[in-house]
């Protein structure tokens, strides 16, 4: 790895302990990353996972070529039997190509939504946190919803908190019946 991607990991590695998260090692040597940052946040479990694209995982999101190649499948479908086999997994089995598989399935879902559309180019130095808020029914419909934030930093595990009481609380207010179990 070069200076210039050696002080990428080390900023993005800084970047996730100042906002509480726990790194994984294997994803600590983010190269080629941008200021995209993909959250998944489960309401019952809380945060689930978060994730920095690279040059190329944001220009596939734009360029909508995953979108083209689902044969069919809806991306909340993917998304929700990505996360199915991820939460099914112990713990010490959650590494950096499971992690990557969310994250995939995360960009996937988050392309094919209007927050996605609603958001601006990304510019060099900005960031943008593209979160998705799931949860279950008492009749087990998984429920998406996405949220997006533009900021200086990475948002911590209790941000994402904050914001899923707002998400909740808007969904709730059209959907009473669609409370997490």
């Amino acid at each position: 790895m070069d200076d210039v991607g050696e002080a990428r990991a080390r900023k993005f590695a800084e970047s996730l302990r100042d906002a509480s998260w726990v790194i994984d090692d294997d994803a600590a040597g983010a190269r080629n990353a941008v200021g995209f940052w993909l959250y998944s946040y489960n309401l019952v479990a809380g945060p689930r996972l978060v994730g920095q694209l690279t040059l190329d995982g944001y220009r596939a999101m734009q360029g909508g070529e995953d979108l083209k190649n689902l044969g069919g499948l809806q991306p909340a479908d993917v998304l929700g039997a990505t996360l199915t086999a991820y939460d099914a997994l112990p713990e010490q089995r959650r590494n950096a190509a499971e992690s990557q598989t969310v994250i995939s399935a995360l960009s996937l879902y988050a392309s094919s939504t209007m927050t996605w559309q609603a958001l601006p180019p990304l510019k060099t130095g900005a960031h943008q946190h593209f979160m998705v808020f799931d949860w279950l029914t008492a009749s087990g419909k998984r429920i998406f919803r996405p949220a997006a934030a533009i900021t200086g930093s990475v948002l911590a595990p209790e941000i994402l908190t904050d914001f899923s009481k707002q998400v909740l609380t808007a969904h709730l207010s059209k959907h009473p019946h669609e409370t997490p179990f």
